[in-house]
C-alpha cells in the first residue's frame, strides 16, 4: 500500500512508504534551495515532491496528515481542511 505522510507546519516534510519500506522523505527545506524549517505552503508542493520522485499523487492509498496546528480548520494556501 502506497502511504504519503505530511507534515505541514515546521520542518515541512513529504514522506512516502510502500508497505514497511521507505521510498522516499523530502523537507521542504531542499526544495528549490528553501529556508531552513519551512513548512507546506501549498498543495502544489506535495505534488511537485511526489513527480519528481516519479509517483503521480493519484497512486497514493493512504493519506497521513500531521503538523503543528494552532487553530481549526487547517489551511494549506488556498485548500482548507475541515
Amino acid at each position: 500500500m502506497l502511504r504519503c505522510a505530511l507534515n505541514l507546519t515546521h520542518d515541512g516534510t513529504v514522506a512516502v512508504a510502500d508497505g514497511s519500506e521507505l521510498l522516499a522523505s523530502v523537507e521542504m527545506e531542499k526544495v528549490d534551495n528553501r529556508p531552513r524549517w519551512s513548512p507546506i505552503a501549498d498543495l502544489a508542493d506535495v505534488e511537485g515532491v511526489l513527480l519528481d520522485l516519479g509517483i503521480a499523487p493519484a497512486r497514493v492509498e493512504r493519506w497521513i496528515v500531521g503538523g503543528w496546528v494552532t487553530g481549526w480548520p487547517v489551511r494549506v494556501g488556498a485548500l482548507t481542511l475541515e
